[in-house]
């Protein structure tokens, strides 16, 4: 996976955005890699994955403008995810030895202080957390029974503990990336079990898989609306990795960021009616935000 996040930051020029490019806002400027945004419970602020000289770490910038400021020193941290209450956030950490790492989930304090441990690894690979709405459940991906599926775990914040872990999917390709209907039912995840990456959704208990795209093309990393009604998600249908949106039963996508450079890591606003993503635009990554989204 590190491997991974440095590759994806290679090879990549710089177009000028076409006339009509969704009207994004800038909020960083320092075009470092950047990927998995999530937004605080109060809409004030955006954590992301930054890269920068083979290191690392999960960042803070403020949505209303002001500087991005770094949590997480020392080995990597990265796919950082808040927790409804707004006073942790969980994320991935790489204990490395020699010239192996594994990957397991910790919690932190909002300032990056308090690193516990969470999700244990093992000799495997956990990642992806997603903190259920309520947040009593966490979900994630974990290579524990040998390919990568999801999992499910109850969770006390007062004791920042999980209860037992359940295995939620069990597919010979790889299931990852969940994300949480707002109702706490549901979550939408890809998977590459039909061929390529498209996007489904199952139960909370396990039960009604149901295949939202089918395309030869990548369909990856959805984001639930706070209201329900749409899935944003990264598409290379249209020959490069663009945000698009999908009613909840897979109808109607579109389009929306409409633009030729590489655009990813789709994050709703906690009220919804906007989005942020990163895009590479001026010869860098950076996140932008689109204040409305028209219907």
């Amino acid at each position: 996976m590190v491997a991974a996040l440095a590759a994806s930051a290679q090879g990549q020029n710089s177009p000028a955005p076409p006339s009509g490019a969704a009207p994004v806002r800038r909020l960083t400027h320092d075009g470092a890699f950047k990927q998995h945004l999530a937004w605080s419970p109060d809409g004030s602020r955006i954590a992301y994955t930054r890269q920068v000289a083979g290191e690392i770490a999960i960042w803070v910038v403020p949505v209303g403008g002001g500087e991005p400021r770094r949590l997480t020193t020392g080995p990597p941290k990265f796919q950082p995810a808040w927790h409804p209450s707004g006073r942790r956030l969980a994320f991935v950490h790489v204990s490395i030895a020699g010239t192996d790492g594994t990957l397991d989930i910790r919690t932190m304090g909002v300032e990056g202080e308090e690193i516990t441990p969470l999700v244990p690894a093992g000799s495997h690979v956990t990642e992806h957390p997603a903190w259920s709405p309520d947040g009593r459940r966490i979900a994630f991906s974990s290579t524990r029974h040998g390919n990568r599926e999801l999992y499910l775990a109850d969770y006390d914040p007062e004791r920042n503990a999980l209860g037992e872990i359940r295995r939620l999917t069990n597919d010979p390709a790889e299931d990852s990336r969940p994300t949480w209907s707002p109702d706490g039912t549901r979550l939408a995840f890809q998977s590459d079990r039909n061929g390529s990456f498209d996007l489904y959704t199952i139960g909370a208990d396990g039960e009604g898989l149901q295949r939202l795209t089918d395309h030869p093309a990548l369909d990856s990393s959805p984001a639930w609306s706070p209201d329900g009604e749409q899935i944003a998600f990264v598409s290379t249908r249209d020959g490069n990795q663009e945000i698009y949106l999908i009613a909840r039963d897979g109808s109607r996508p579109r389009n929306l960021s409409r633009f030729e450079g590489s655009d990813h890591s789709p994050a709703w606003h906690p009220q919804g009616g906007r989005l942020a993503w990163v895009s590479y635009r001026d010869g860098g990554y950076d996140l932008y935000v689109l204040d409305r989204i028209a219907p």
